[in-house]
């Protein structure tokens, strides 16, 4: 069975104004004046509306803003261009290799928690404690992981190869029939993955663009179904690259050699220049003004 699964962009979904009044902090008389609400018309970018003013949005400020996010995002392309590739900032503080020897996992996750060629970039410690730049509070694998619904999880990195290994460990409550786990949460792990092999690519500098990249198709194919409680592993690699594109391909089995629960592909993409410099203007408002913005 396959299942297609598309992410079709944010900038073609309707959107209500940028910009809204907190009910907490009113604007002070003379300071913001309303003048209309704007939704961003479909396929067309995001502009700042509803305000107009002498003060913080008026139009030099937003041009001001802009301004910035565009020196700020040029600034950050030319420091990822000139930075050499920095795989240590990929490696967790915690031994993986001391981690999974605790545990009564199969020889060959310790043989691949063990290897040289291995970087160990994540464990469930080190999410937990919120110490990842990748993965903060808010994120769905941290919640499984802190409701015990994920027991377990540890990726490495081989830069040589340039794939990734995921090993998880299920726990029980994540059924879409009984004993049988959700297709939903194993189309999760395999994104997860996918996202983890970009992340490592990006410290690498073995990316042919330097900004963000995000799924726009994933494809799903499930060979056999998935038992609560199963220590899976997930592997990631490259299929190809072209311009802002790449294709990546995954594996979920039972271990390098075991029975294929399921088989991926996957598109990211990396937004156009004009739209990184439309996002990094909401997120400069929004740290500026925290309670008056919105960068949704």
């Amino acid at each position: 069975m396959q299942v297609k699964v598309l992410f079709r962009h944010l900038s073609n979904v309707q959107k209500p104004a940028l910009l809204v009044t907190s009910p907490l902090r009113p604007p002070q008389p003379g300071l913001l004046r309303p003048v209309h609400s704007a939704s961003v018309p479909s396929g067309g970018t995001a502009a700042v509306s509803g305000f107009a003013s002498s003060g913080v949005f008026s139009s030099s400020a937003r041009w001001s803003a802009a301004a910035a996010a565009a020196t700020a995002l040029l600034g950050g392309a030319v420091t990822y261009l000139q930075q050499p590739a920095r795989l240590d900032g990929l490696r967790v503080p915690a031994s993986a290799d001391e981690e999974l020897s605790t545990k009564q996992y199969p020889e060959w996750a310790r043989q691949l928690a063990s290897s040289d060629a291995e970087i160990s970039v994540l464990t469930s410690d080190t999410l937990l404690s919120e110490g990842h730049p990748l993965l903060k509070r808010d994120h769905m694998f941290t919640a499984l992981l802190r409701h015990e619904m994920v027991e377990d999880m540890s990726v490495f990195y081989n830069s040589d190869k340039r794939r990734i290994s995921n090993v998880i460990k299920l726990g029980s409550e994540i059924c879409g029939y009984p004993r049988i786990v959700h297709g939903g949460l194993t189309a999760a792990v395999v994104d997860e993955s996918l996202g983890f092999l970009l992340y490592a690519l990006k410290h690498q500098r073995a990316l042919p663009f330097w900004g963000p990249a995000y799924t726009a198709h994933l494809e799903v194919d499930y060979k056999n179904k998935i038992q609560a409680g199963r220590l899976l592993l997930c592997t990631v690699e490259v299929e190809s690259m072209e311009g802002r594109k790449v294709w990546m391909k995954a594996t979920v089995r039972d271990g390098p050699q075991g029975k294929v629960y399921a088989t991926a592909r996957a598109l990211f993409v990396s937004p156009r220049t004009r739209t990184l410099i439309r996002d990094g203007i909401k997120i400069a408002l929004h740290k500026v003004f925290p309670s008056s913005t919105s960068v949704e």
